[in-house]
C-alpha cells in the first residue's frame, strides 16, 4: 500500500520510504532498492539495471581499535543484532559483542512454524557471518549470561568466564507460553519456539 512517502506491507506493516528505499517502520532489517524514474511527454520510465538488486543495506561504520568503548548485548534474537546494527548505523566504532545462549546466529522465528518439516535454520539466518565479521559484531554462541554484576560493570557467564562492559543492553526475549490445559504433557506435545524445537 501508498501512505504518504511510505509503501507498507500489508501483511507485516514494515515501511520503506518511497524516495530512498531505506526501511522506516519494523519488522524488516533492509530498505529496499531504488531506481531512477524519468518523465517524457507526460509517460514516467523506470531505469531498471541488468542486474536486480533485492536489498538496500544501511550504511554502516567499522570498529575502530582506538575506540575502547565496549558495548555488550545480552541475546542474540533479532532484537540483539537489531541493536547492534543500529549502533553501527549511528556511527559507534567501539567493540560489540553479542552473548547468545543458542548455537546459531540470529534466525527469523517467525519462519519456524511456516517449514516445521521442511525448513532448517541455516536457511533461516538473518545475517551471515561474514556480514558480522565484515562490520565487527561479535557473536559469542552458546553461551549463557548466569548474572550481571552492575558495580563490576561484568556479565558472568554461567561458565564461570566474564564479559566486561561499558554500556550494556538486554535483549534476552522471552519464553514460549504453555497453557494449562488437559493434555498438555502428552508424549508428542511440544513446544515450538527456537530451531532447536
Amino acid at each position: 500500500m501508498l501512505f504518504d512517502d511510505k509503501v507498507l506491507c500489508p501483511w507485516h506493516a514494515a515501511g520503506f520510504s518511497v524516495t530512498s528505499g531505506a526501511i522506516e517502520l519494523n519488522p524488516g532489517i533492509d530498505g529496499l532498492p531504488i531506481y531512477k524514474i524519468t518523465e517524457r511527454d507526460g509517460k514516467h520510465f523506470v531505469t531498471v539495471p541488468k542486474k536486480l538488486e533485492q536489498k538496500q543495506v544501511a550504511d554502516m561504520a567499522k570498529r575502530d581499535p582506538s575506540n575502547k568503548t565496549h558495548m555488550v548485548i545480552v541475546g542474540g534474537g533479532a532484537a540483539g543484532l537489531n541493536c547492534a546494527e543500529t549502533l553501527r548505523q549511528s556511527n559507534f566504532t567501539g567493540q560489540i559483542t553479542v552473548i547468545s545462549d543458542e548455537k546459531k546466529l540470529p534466525y527469523d522465528r517467525t519462519l519456524l512454524s511456516k517449514g516445521v518439516f521442511t525448513s532448517n535454520v541455516d536457511k533461516l539466518l538473518l545475517r551471515s557471518s561474514e556480514f558480522l565479521d565484515q562490520y565487527d559484531i561479535e557473536y559469542r554462541l552458546g553461551y549463557n549470561a548466569a548474572k550481571i554484576d552492575r558495580s563490576g560493570k561484568k556479565v558472568i557467564l554461567e561458565n564461570g568466564g566474564e564479559i566486561s562492559y561499558d554500556k550494556l543492553l538486554l535483549a534476552t526475549g522471552s519464553k514460549a507460553r504453555v497453557p494449562r490445559a488437559p493434555g498438555i504433557d502428552l508424549k508428542n506435545v511440544h513446544v515450538l519456539r527456537s530451531g532447536a524445537d
